[in-house]
């Protein structure tokens, strides 16, 4: 009988070791390279000793190819030993792209940002980026709780096509009414009011104390962490999932008073789906856990898999998603690999590499490796 991968434990798959009898390949719609290219792209050999991670590697290395959409790799224990079958379905390609929900933005002005192409392999991640580029067109023009997402691709596998609709959620324009700072004596209103070019993110635990000075200060958003007095920085992510019925209440009070809520979470499934139940706006992933283990690879790998896996149930559940936590100059290319990230928060690696080259230059770095602009 034929079964999916489940990703077992390493050491299930060395219990018996039973030998590679066949490898099999098989195409779901047209193929985009022959079954000598994907067998020269897997360690796994007919005659070798099977282990389940080799095979998820392999699926790894085929991912990297760029040239597929899906991969699965079915098991089949016959007395001769273990027949695989690597099913794979190439990138389709796009045969319709289309924008509905912009009545306040031309689609000739949204078209431009579109760098994906009928006619080209469908690749997600550029999709993705084309989403953002729109949105940015509209945050510009001062819409800026106006959000385009890609709805999930139309796949039409045994024809190999595919079509993508980027919907807009159009709202109206934010003005900022007031400005007030608190407590704040040595300078005047207007100085402080002059020096406010970005947008103001307020870190803070779900204190009454807290959330009442964070509706007389008013940011764009807060980030709820759950912060303990012998903190020297947020050590883990927010219970949301305990606590999501006072985190409601409080998420109510922000959105009342214009501010947006990110909740500070581990990438565990039960937590995302406690973050869309309290009707938080944002999530931003811990990724604690994928810096500690980046020089161990098979570690990293795992940490990241639950980032991906967490990025995309949150997108799925319409929040958005930030990211962050020992993020630096060395493990920023890796994390890319995460889908619908909106933010990452970095600060102690860029005031670490500031102190040798100088702020500008190292938050020009930085902004290089995320693929933002210099300057």
């Amino acid at each position: 009988m034929a079964v999916l991968l489940t990703g077992l434990p390493a050491a299930d798959s060395q219990v018996f070791a039973p030998r590679v009898h066949k490898i099999l390949i098989r195409h779901i719609g047209p193929p985009a390279v022959s079954d000598e290219f994907i067998r020269a792209n897997i360690r796994t050999k007919e005659g070798e000793p099977f282990a389940r991670p080799t095979v998820d590697e392999d699926i790894k290395n085929l991912y990297a190819t760029g040239y597929f959409f899906k991969i699965q790799v079915g098991e089949d224990s016959t007395p001769d030993g273990m027949d695989l079958t690597y099913a794979v379905q190439s990138k389709p390609i796009l045969t319709d792209i289309k924008i509905v929900g912009n009545k306040k933005m031309r689609l000739k002005k949204l078209n431009k940002k579109i760098t994906s192409k009928v006619g080209q392999p469908l690749d997600e991640r550029k999709l993705f980026e084309d989403a953002q580029e729109m949105q940015k067109v509209y945050e510009k023009a001062g819409y800026q709780k106006t959000t385009v997402v890609v709805q999930p691709p139309v796949i039409d596998e045994m024809a190999g096509r595919g079509s993508v609709t980027f919907l807009v959620h159009e709202t109206a324009k934010v003005k900022i009414k007031d400005v007030v700072f608190v407590n704040a004596h040595a300078f005047k209103q207007k100085q402080l009011r002059k020096a406010i070019k970005t947008r103001l993110n307020l870190e803070m635990a779900n204190v009454p104390e807290i959330v009442t000075l964070a509706l007389e200060i008013k940011p764009d958003i807060v980030c709820m962490v759950p912060e303990r007095r012998a903190e020297v920085t947020t050590e883990g992510g927010l219970d949301a999932a305990s606590h999501w019925t006072a985190l409601s209440e409080t998420r109510q009070r922000l959105n009342e008073a214009g501010i947006e809520l990110s909740l500070f979470i581990a990438p565990e499934a039960e937590q995302v789906e406690a973050a869309a139940r309290v009707g938080s706006q944002f999530i931003e992933l811990h990724t604690g856990a994928f810096a500690e283990n980046f020089h161990r690879k098979r570690e990293r790998a795992a940490e990241l898999n639950r980032l991906i896996a967490a990025a995309q149930q949150a997108s799925a559940l319409g929040l958005r998603v930030n990211a962050g936590h020992g993020l630096n100059y060395q493990n920023l290319a890796v994390l890319r690999q995460v889908p619908h990230l909106v933010e990452l928060n970095i600060g102690h690696s860029i005031i670490s590499r500031a102190i040798v080259v100088g702020l500008a230059t190292a938050v020009r770095e930085m902004l290089l490796l995320i693929g933002g602009k210099d300057g």
